[in-house]
């Protein structure tokens, strides 16, 4: 749908354009139901998917702003007093948020899915580690072993 607003007291319009999707098929929770607009020109399916897709990964970073905030490693409570000092702790502070929402995407994608190597976070030696600690951490039924392949991010989370 496309429409026009003028903004108060500008007397400009802008073209904006609505997309709406709605997800289908959700068992056990209230399904996604997104309304955006946007200055993006959708006239067709594939333009409204795509906006859908920017969307999702706009997502992607709100959640890295959240953990980095008061809800994850609360930077703003920091009591580093130099720029340097702060830069460089959110510098480290990334880079973990990073790989936790690498490992978080892994475990959840399906087990046929095309995961990543383990070696994308974890070197070898640590590898060899979560496979020991794996062994005698599953239980003797099929239900409590890990299912996903060895060597990969999912198996290793």
């Amino acid at each position: 749908m496309k429409t026009s607003i003028r903004a108060t007291g500008k007397g400009k319009s802008i073209e904006l354009y609505a997309v709406e999707a709605l997800e289908v098929g959700a068992v056990g929770y209230e399904p996604v139901h997104w309304r955006q607009l946007t200055t993006w020109p959708v006239t067709n399916f594939e333009e409204a998917r795509l906006i859908i897709e920017w969307y999702t990964r706009r997502w992607f970073i709100e959640e890295l702003f959240r953990m980095l905030k008061k809800e994850g490693f609360n930077i703003e409570g920091s009591e580093l007093e130099t720029g340097w000092s702060i830069r460089k702790l959110t510098i480290m502070l990334l880079d973990t948020i990073l790989k936790l929402m690498q490992m978080h995407i892994a475990y959840n994608e399906p087990e046929e899915a095309n995961v990543p190597d383990a070696d994308l976070l974890f070197s070898q030696e640590e590898q060899d580690c979560l496979t020991a600690l794996n062994r005698t951490m599953e239980g003797k039924t099929e239900a409590l072993k890990n299912t996903f392949p060895t060597g990969k991010l999912n198996n290793a989370v």
